[in-house]
Parts: structure tokens; sequence; C-alpha cells
């Protein structure tokens, strides 16, 4: 009996875990470049991307570049750029070795941005 509920207990916390696991999951380590975005010697990124409102942890702005990537700011981005859906051009640093509690996307210093008008 005692190996029988030791059994069950073990198979309902390997699929419990199993169920928790997405496809959507973002990388520990920050992404390369692709054709989208280019990663320079000085460790930033830049490229093109959308502004959008990500409602975890309370709620951020934050950037997907046009190749899927997912940059969180960690400072929040300036009034102007809190927008939904606003095209920019933007420059990023990648913060390794930073942790946030939202656990959504790569963490970024944001070191230039600008919109894009028309596209």
């Amino acid at each position: 009996m005692r190996c029988a509920l030791t059994l069950l207990l073990g198979l309902v916390l390997a699929f419990g875990t199993a169920g928790c696991l997405t496809s959507d999951s973002t990388p520990a380590n920050p992404p390369s470049a692709s054709q989208d975005t280019s990663q320079h010697s000085d460790n930033t990124v830049t490229g093109t991307g959308t502004i959008s409102f990500v409602d975890l942890e309370g709620g951020f702005y934050a950037i997907t570049s046009d190749d899927g990537v997912k940059y969180d700011p960690t400072g929040s981005l300036e009034e102007d750029f809190q927008q939904e859906g606003l095209r920019v051009r933007f420059t990023v640093r990648p913060k390794e070795d930073v942790m946030t509690t939202r656990m959504w996307g790569t963490p970024v210093e944001v070191e230039e941005i600008e919109r894009i008008e028309d596209e």
C-alpha cells in the first residue's frame, strides 16, 4: 500500500510539473541577433519592433522585435513610448546577471528609442 501511494504521488508530481511547461517560454540566456536585429561589439542590439503592454506583475510596457524577440526594459519606458502597438527603432543593452520578478523576455537597458512614423 505504501509503495503504491509513493508511486501515485510521484506520477502526480511528474505530470503536474510537465503541465506547467509551455512552448512559448523565453530562453534564460539573452538571444543572439537575427535578421531583423543586429548585435554589435559593444553588446548592444539594434532593431525595429512594437511596443506592447504586458499584464504581469502590475503591468509594464515592453518591446517585441520584428523577429519576435521579447525585450523587458529594466526601467520603465518614457511616457511618450507607453503606447500599445507603437512602432519603434531601438538600441538596447542586454542586462546579463539580472533577475526580475516579471520573467518575461530579456531584461535590457534602453540606450536609444525612436518612433517609426511611416512604414
